[in-house]
């Protein structure tokens, strides 16, 4: 088997069966499986894409254990030279998984271990593919009010781009890798119940010699954030992930204290002008950072 396709879904059947449609209709020249891990849906997805793709292998758990373990646990039953982690919110523009394994296999001198294509959004604007290695400093930075600015086209691949290129970690709604490279290394850290899992990976990955790439002739479309409709939640289950994500890697306990209490600042202001239901969410947040800040040092399991 050429290339194993792993799709972790939560309450998003109509997007995975679009997905899988795509895959189908836009892939030749290779071999592939697809694998589907349910996390839990409880809405009908499993019946429904048992129903419509009955070839496919569909994994139901019981419980939603987050996106790492989806995806770690569909990599336990891929049989793929390679894993393509795919996101339910996306779609093949075109033969994107040939390209992308044509790259690999033309670059296993070059210790590339992974790789990603251009992701568009439903505009077919181009839409974050790709990012650098977030340090305390720039967090730091991306914490404080009105700095979304500075981060406008940051990790989006420009329409000139033709040649493939390096860089630090491949967004994770598209990531193409080595099987091998996570049987040596590991997979997903579980610690983290979304966002920076694959960061967290190509880090390691990195460490370990290897490097990543983005390969902008594979178009694929992402209609980011589908799986998590609700943006409080979201933005939570990203600043856990960084706390979680800067005590694993930054190792500098005063500016992890710096990062924590700016924030906790922050959502105590947010929480000034907010309903109650967002109230609770930023008073979480405001937990999440002294709970981290007070255990530095300790490893704490994403909720």
């Amino acid at each position: 088997m050429d290339i194993s396709i792993i799709i972790v879904n939560y309450k998003t059947g109509d997007l995975v069966m679009d997905c899988i449609r795509s895959i189908q209709e836009k892939t030749s020249g290779v071999e592939y499986e697809i694998i589907v891990v349910d996390n839990a849906s409880g809405d009908g997805s499993v019946p429904l894409i048992r129903e419509a793709f009955p070839n496919i292998r569909l994994i139901a758990n019981e419980t939603n254990n987050g996106f790492g373990k989806g995806n770690n646990i569909g990599i336990t039953y891929a049989t793929g030279k390679y894993c393509f982690l795919l996101n339910p919110d996306t779609c093949l523009m075109n033969n994107a998984l040939h390209m992308l394994y044509d790259f690999m296999e033309h670059n296993e001198q070059n210790n590339i271990a992974m790789c990603g294509g251009k992701l568009h959004d439903r505009e077919n604007r181009p839409a974050l593919s790709f990012g650098k290695f977030p340090s305390v400093w720039s967090l730091l930075l991306y914490s404080l009010p009105f700095t979304r600015l500075l981060r406008r086209g940051e990790g989006m691949v420009p329409d000139k781009k033709r040649d493939a290129f390096i860089v630090d970690f491949v967004s994770g709604a598209d990531l193409f890798i080595r099987r091998d490279l996570l049987e040596s290394i590991g997979a997903f850290d579980e610690n983290y119940f979304a966002y920076y899992e694959e960061t967290d990976l190509a880090l390691r990955a990195t460490r370990a010699g290897y490097r990543a790439a983005i390969v902008p002739s594979a178009g694929i479309y992402h209609f980011e954030g589908k799986s998590f409709k609700e943006p409080l939640r979201r933005r939570k289950l990203m600043f856990e992930s960084s706390l979680y994500y800067l005590q694993k890697h930054a190792n500098n306990k005063l500016l992890f204290h710096l990062y924590s209490r700016l924030n906790e600042m922050k959502y105590r202001m947010y929480g000034l002008f907010v309903d109650a239901i967002a109230r609770t969410a930023y008073r979480e947040m405001i937990d999440l950072a002294k709970s981290y800040r007070d255990g530095y040092g300790q490893k704490y399991a994403a909720k």
